[in-house]
């Protein structure tokens, strides 16, 4: 088993998936929120993250057209990925744990707009490395 970070800003691994499926490997995704950065308006994103404002600001449209919320798509690009076989989820309160519940129980609006989401991804690995941020930032 392999568990990896995967969202719709970070699809770095999925050309390995493949490999690891061949060699059967289970592939847990994780961090499909990036760190709740795919949560953030917009206009309210931090100066770092201009890079990323494009990316976001698409994906609050395409929620807003498919009336899905950001959780949902998120979750269902990850979960209806070919070659990943679990989503983990990390929550800091209940009402996450709710919102990620409910997220997780449609995903299957979501198979009308891989192709769209897919075009969300970022190779910044300044953006994509949570790790970064706060030396970046500060």
């Amino acid at each position: 088993m392999v568990q990896l970070p995967f969202s719709v800003l970070d699809q770095r691994f999925s050309p390995h998936l493949s490999a690891f499926k061949a060699r059967g490997i289970e592939v847990h995704a994780r961090s499909v929120f990036l760190q709740g950065l795919v949560f953030k308006r917009p206009e309210a994103l931090e100066p770092y993250f201009k890079r990323a404002r494009g990316k976001i600001e698409k994906l609050n449209s395409l929620a807003q057209e498919s009336k899905m919320s950001i959780a949902s798509i998120c979750l269902g690009f990850a979960a209806n990925f070919k070659g990943i076989d679990k989503v983990v989820i990390g929550v800091d309160s209940m009402r996450h744990l709710d919102e990620a519940v409910e997220a997780a129980g449609r995903p299957s609006g979501f198979r009308d707009i891989p192709k769209r989401v897919s075009s969300l991804s970022i190779d910044d690995e300044e953006i994509l490395l949570p790790f970064n941020w706060n030396k970046s930032t500060s």
